[in-house]
């Protein structure tokens, strides 16, 4: 009886390193920290069938918590899409609940590889998309894109500039070089600086203006009036 306690507290399966201690399961350690504690190994799910992927789920009432821990200088998390053709993703969503329990995802991180799939060519373009809708839909939308070659977009899927945003811009204090402007893809106007002033370029025809500020405006009227002055004085 007592042979049999002990065993039901702490046993040992010959050959398969998995150790039992207390409700506990260790593979790989004798003393378990958890409900299943594994050292030195890897775990992995496999997919059984299509109904639905493998799945790791982290479940709690409260604080749901999913913990990586290393002591090396660099930690890292890989999420790895074994396909080797182009156009393939890997990424992260976040639901409300697993979609198996009928959550609705309602936003995506993704990683598109871009590459041919062949070794040397790793373009990927890292996409931030979200769910739009009020009612019963689920589909996302992609609001910024990141691309492989160092371009960021926001409302477009293929910006061709370090910044490229389609749609109003509110901004309260920045700092710029020259400044494009452009409807439905064409080019319009360059706005740009030297010491001398503000000037604007008209990009179809080439024609450059100065941009006058209200205080010179009225800089230049007082110093026009002043001529004028001079020139009664002289004509009597």
């Amino acid at each position: 009886m007592a042979v049999d306690f002990i065993k039901s507290i702490f046993s040992y399966v010959t050959g398969s390193n998995i150790y039992y201690n207390d409700g506990n399961v260790g593979i790989g350690t004798t003393n378990p920290r958890g409900m299943l504690d594994v050292k030195d190994g890897h775990v992995i799910l496999s997919e059984l069938d299509n109904s639905i992927g493998s799945v790791l789920a982290v479940a709690r009432k409260d604080n749901n918590v999913l913990n990586l821990n290393s002591t090396a200088k660099q930690a890292q998390l890989i999420i790895a899409n074994g396909h080797t053709s182009n156009n393939v993703w890997a990424g992260i969503d976040f639901s409300n609940a697993t979609p198996i329990n009928g959550g609705f995802i309602g936003s995506r991180i993704t990683a598109l590889f871009k590459g041919s799939g062949t070794r040397g060519d790793h373009r990927t373009d890292l996409i931030f998309a979200t769910n739009p809708h009020t009612g019963s839909g689920y589909g996302l939308s992609e609001v910024m894109r990141l691309t492989s070659g160092g371009n960021v977009g926001i409302g477009t899927t293929s910006p061709s500039h370090k910044l490229d945003v389609e749609g109003y811009i509110e901004a309260h204090r920045y700092y710029t070089g020259d400044i494009i402007f452009q409807k439905d893809g064409q080019k319009l106007w360059r706005m740009f600086e030297d010491e001398k002033g503000l000037y604007l370029e008209n990009m179809k025809t080439g024609e450059t203006s100065r941009i006058f500020m209200e205080k010179d405006i009225k800089a230049m009227e007082e110093r026009l009036s002043r001529l004028e002055a001079a020139l009664l004085n002289i004509s009597q």
